[in-house]
């Protein structure tokens, strides 16, 4: 199949062109300046009117297909004009302008705390965020090696009376973690040893 595609030039040439002139004047040679629009066509060959990939040589870089308006239609992972692009994962927005009462935290790119690189479709966190889509705070330390790594859900669970957890439903609930320290440590990130102290006598 062959592509057309219409370039427009202005282009300024000068032509010696021979006038004769009346008296009183002479036969003269002038130069007169020209300007010649022209619209040249430019044609290439190509085996579909689609875009080829950027990083390969395929229609739409095998991720898509051609429609009758010879356009890319990208399936739902990529996306560009020749569907060279990775999509990165969703996660809850950590930070979004609210689009209503009760619905601020939407599915939004690397969860607004990393970077998408779309040659690999996959995000870059910032530091203190983990997880595919950024979606969950990192734990400090690992834990010091002293405890586990739980989400508030989880955690709630651990210390709720009876059979229902205390922190089931919000937003956060599976995006916020902490640690939950061994016998015998304590601190934030169960970096400190606790001690049985003695009782002081006064």
């Amino acid at each position: 199949m062959w592509n057309a595609v219409c370039l427009r030039v202005r282009l300024q040439v000068e032509v010696v062109v021979p006038l004769q002139l009346r008296a009183p004047f002479t036969a003269v040679m002038q130069r007169l300046p020209l300007l010649i629009s022209a619209s040249l066509f430019l044609f290439h060959a190509a085996d579909a009117a689609c875009a080829r990939g950027v990083y390969n040589n395929k229609i739409c870089s095998g991720h898509g297909s051609c429609n009758p308006r010879n356009l890319c239609e990208c399936d739902a992972r990529h996306f560009g004009f020749d569907c060279s692009q990775k999509r990165c994962p969703l996660g809850p927005a950590w930070v979004a302008p609210a689009r209503a009462t009760d619905d601020a935290h939407y599915p939004v790119e690397c969860s607004n705390k990393g970077v998408c690189d779309y040659e690999e479709g996959a995000c870059t966190c910032d530091e203190g965020f983990v997880g595919s889509a950024c979606q969950r705070l990192e734990c400090p330390h690992a834990c010091d090696g002293a405890g586990q790594c739980l989400s508030l859900k989880e955690l709630s669970a651990t210390y709720a009376v009876g059979s229902e957890p205390l922190y089931d439903s919000v937003w956060d609930a599976e995006m916020i973690y902490g640690c939950k320290c061994r016998k015998g440590y304590h601190a934030y990130d169960c970096s400190l040893r606790t001690f049985n102290r003695p009782q002081l006598v006064w």
